[in-house]
Order: structure tokens, then C-alpha cells, then sequence
């Protein structure tokens, strides 16, 4: 991960969570979580909350994050809108817009774009 220039690794699907020991000289954050066909729980958006907000802090202090999932669409996509978010203050929605500018396919997640939804913008880097 360091040789391919990022400095944080975030780990979002529940069914991959190696040991940080896997990646040297990275920052790993173990965010598991579910893709589900159901409203996802309190817990489980915390955790892809804080993650996107370290995330957010290391991008606003010039570092490099890379965040990932099962197939780097829904999960990955949650904690990378989050992570816009906190930002640059954008509303969430918007925020699912431009990860989906970038991803094909991001964000189908019914449950996870209404959470993002909830998000009003508030204008200008939080």
C-alpha cells in the first residue's frame, strides 16, 4: 500500500479484515460492515462514520487514503460520501453524486443513499 502511495487503508467489508501487520508502514482502520437488504443499524453507521471522519482528517492534513470493500461500490461508497462530507460541508446526497461520478455503479444501496440523504449541506470545510 505504501509503494502505491497511500498512507491510510480503510477496511470496509466485514468478510476481509486482516491484521494491520498485513500492510506496513499504513495506517489500517478495520470498519466492518454489511451490505444489507435491510436498514443498516445505529452500529453499523457509526462505524462507517468514524471511519470517514479519520479519513477526512487525514485527506485535509495532505495524506493519501485508500478505502475499500467487498466489491468498492456500497460500503466503501457510504464512508467515502460520509468523508466528503465532513470535508467540505456538502449535502450528503450531493456528496453520493460525486462518489458516483467516480465509481460505476456506486452507492445502489437504498439504505445507504437515504442515510446520506439525511445530510444537509452547511457550506465550507467542517
Amino acid at each position: 500500500m505504501r509503494r502505491a502511495g497511500f498512507d491510510m487503508l480503510i477496511l470496509c467489508a466485514m468478510e476481509y479484515q486482516p491484521p494491520a501487520a498485513m500492510y506496513p508502514d499504513v495506517e489500517v482502520v478495520h470498519a466492518p460492515n454489511d451490505d444489507p437488504d435491510r436498514e443498516p443499524t445505529r452500529a453499523e453507521l457509526d462505524i462507517a462514520r468514524a471511519a470517514a471522519g479519520r479519513a477526512a482528517r487525514w485527506i485535509l492534513r495532505g495524506k493519501s487514503v485508500l478505502v475499500t470493500c467487498q466489491q468498492g461500490r456500497n460500503r466503501s461508497g457510504l464512508v467515502s460520501a460520509f468523508a466528503l462530507h465532513y470535508m467540505t460541508g456538502i449535502a450528503g446526497d450531493v456528496a453520493g453524486l460525486c462518489v458516483r461520478a467516480r465509481r460505476k455503479n456506486a452507492l445502489t444501496n437504498k439504505w445507504f443513499w437515504r442515510e446520506l440523504a439525511k445530510l444537509p449541506g452547511v457550506g465550507g470545510p467542517r
